[in-house]
């Protein structure tokens, strides 16, 4: 039942109940806020622009500031335990810490100078994250070396998931908003082959949404969507049943006032199979009771 949300001006928001109510947290920075995780109800690290880290050790109280070494936007941060942590960001950044955060160093060797956005780390050695060109890249080392597994032109990574050393998850956007399939793709081998879900669904003016999904375990995934047709007012929120090897997608839509950049899902999360919240590209947030399948605008909590 407990959650936070981060945005503009160093927002930190935590929900005790569902979302139904939201109380603002002291963060101590101003800057834009893109990426939140917690390891355990108390410990966590929030990151953004400006290379801001930002932790907490007492549930959001107190936020201490972490030094990054580095000025640039952090758009992903993932803990494997509470020492050790991976955060991902522009221009080919990648910084690991294995105390916490005390310490923080850059991990980026043999990666090209591209952004990079989704991430997932199982410890201090083993870690996954994709990049603005839709690729994958793996280091078994800590960092020290990567290793290109997967380079889709025309796409763009909006988040990878390791279950575990072998079996995992990839979320990218379609080479081509019209006509061609969501790069919804998993492994069974660590990585060595990343292989495209049965029935990806095929987009119509549509894109991913970089860290728009969630899941509950490897057979129960949801996956926001961006409607990119100016004046939108609905897009939608896939779901995955039976897993991507299963291949068994369906959607519920969401509405939300219309803007020139059309409309989207800015953030997704579930606490059990049927209640979640989502965020908008609108500043808005909707809620479902029915694991997805339809989807009400709530009261916004700022």
């Amino acid at each position: 039942n407990t959650g936070w949300i981060s945005g503009s001006n160093g927002e930190i928001l935590k929900s005790t109940n569902s979302g139904v109510n939201w109380t603002a947290q002291t963060s101590g920075t101003a800057q834009i806020l893109y990426s939140v995780f917690f390891i355990n109800d108390q410990t966590g690290w929030v990151t953004g622009n400006g290379g801001v880290i930002r932790k907490t050790v007492n549930c959001g109280t107190n936020w201490t500031g972490q030094t990054s070494g580095t000025g640039t936007l952090l758009h992903c941060v993932n803990f494997s335990d509470e020492n050790n942590g991976w955060i991902t960001g522009f221009n080919g950044v990648i910084l690991r810490t294995t105390n916490g955060g005390v310490n923080w160093n850059q991990r980026n060797t043999g990666l090209p100078t591209g952004n990079v956005y989704g991430i997932s780390a199982l410890d201090t050695s083993n870690c996954w994250v994709g990049n603005v060109s839709g690729s994958i890249y793996r280091t078994s080392d800590g960092g020290n070396s990567w290793t290109l597994q997967l380079a889709v032109a025309n796409s763009f990574s909006d988040g990878i998931h390791m279950f575990n050393a072998n079996y995992g998850i990839y979320y990218a956007d379609p080479t081509a908003a019209t006509g061609q399939p969501f790069q919804y793709r998993y492994t069974t081998n660590g990585g060595t082959d990343w292989i495209l879900a049965a029935n990806a669904p095929i987009v119509t003016s549509e894109y991913g949404v970089l860290n728009a999904w969630d899941w509950l375990d490897s057979n129960t995934i949801w996956l926001g969507v961006a409607n990119v047709v100016s004046g939108a007012t609905s897009s939608k929120v896939y779901k995955s049943n039976g897993g991507f090897i299963t291949g068994n997608f369906t959607f519920g839509q969401f509405g939300g006032a219309p803007s020139q950049d059309g409309l989207y899902s800015q953030g997704i999360g579930f606490v059990d199979a049927n209640n979640g919240l989502m965020g908008t590209n609108n500043s808005q947030m909707n809620r479902t009771t029915n694991g997805g399948s339809s989807w009400q605008i709530v009261s916004n909590p700022v």
